[in-house]
């Protein structure tokens, strides 16, 4: 159990309270990023050296350090402890709302918007989540998280044009930082502290499995083939071939899986023949690797693979 408490069919006061907590630290920290989407486009055509494409490396900037830097900041933070990662992501998060509130060219904007991705917190959160909520519960507090992103986002989107009329995109990126610093607060001291940290599969990365997944010569180039082949294809399907039975461990299917047993296809531009229906897969150990699932949607099939490293 990740954390103590009484059993109980709903959540005790330590999970109740981290589950409100850490979505307002989400909630404090997505505002800020939202509230920039509808009018970053206006201000930046006043900044020296603008061009289009700039314009949006500026946003999408912070989705590519992001995702860099999710993974290793998650597994800090089994060294080193969740809150100290968390409270270290918002204040680099911070940093750079800072530095792209006092830019006055297109370029320090997307190094303070790098340096805003940098810090990574996501995965930290969700593994901190995992360690304070029982397992019957976790779901609960996912679905807070989730929640409070949607909030913000529905709230940002109706915030920024009045605050760009008030403030400008500086005062937003300034606020963005003041938010961040509100969120350190929050990590420090209202987010309940885990008895203990625990590797959660369904919630964080396991290093250990990285090489099976990622390094299986014959078959690890088909699961990824396949899977951005539903994002980037999906419906074109330009070609199809069996996707064979896989080792226990290295990809959608385990040893002792018949295909036959739920026929079903993924198309895309290299997908493959799949199996349908939700598949997980076993390491050999008795722990879930991954689970796959082949879905119809509007008529047309849709592959989805979630890995719990």
């Amino acid at each position: 159990m990740s954390q103590a408490g009484n059993p109980g069919p709903g959540m005790n006061r330590t999970e109740l309270r981290a589950a409100l907590s850490l979505s307002g630290i989400y909630a404090l920290r997505m505002l800020g990023l939202f509230m920039i989407l509808p009018v970053f486009a206006l201000y930046a055509t006043d900044l020296e050296g603008v061009t289009p494409a700039l314009t949006g490396l500026a946003i999408g900037i912070y989705g590519v350090t992001q995702a860099l830097l999710q993974i290793p900041a998650g597994l800090l933070s089994d060294r080193i402890g969740r809150k100290p990662v968390i409270i270290g992501g918002l204040l680099v998060f911070a940093l750079g709302s800072v530095m792209a509130a006092l830019a006055d060219s297109i370029w320090l904007i997307i190094l303070g918007r790098a340096l805003q991705g940098a810090g990574a917190i996501a995965a930290a959160i969700m593994a901190l989540a995992a360690d304070l909520t029982r397992e019957q519960h976790r779901i609960k507090t996912m679905a807070l998280i989730g929640m409070s992103i949607g909030l913000s986002f529905a709230l940002a989107l109706i915030l920024g044009p009045v605050l760009y009329n008030l403030v400008g995109v500086p005062g937003i990126f300034a606020l963005t930082a003041v938010l961040a610093l509100g969120g350190v607060l929050v990590v420090q001291f209202v987010v309940p502290r885990p008895a203990e940290l625990r590797i959660h599969r369904e919630a964080e990365a396991v290093p250990a499995q990285f090489g099976r997944i990622l390094t299986h010569a014959r078959h690890s180039h088909r699961q990824f083939r396949g899977v951005a082949a539903d994002f980037a294809g999906r419906g074109g399907g330009a070609g199809r071939g069996p996707l064979e039975d896989l080792p226990a461990g290295t990809g959608l299917l385990g040893s002792g899986h018949d295909p036959a047993d739920h026929p079903g296809r993924a198309q895309g531009t290299h997908a493959g023949r799949v199996p349908g229906g939700h598949r997980a897969v076993d390491d050999g150990a008795g722990r879930t690797v991954c689970t796959a699932g082949i879905g119809r949607q509007r008529g047309r099939h849709a592959a989805g693979v979630f890995y719990g490293l």
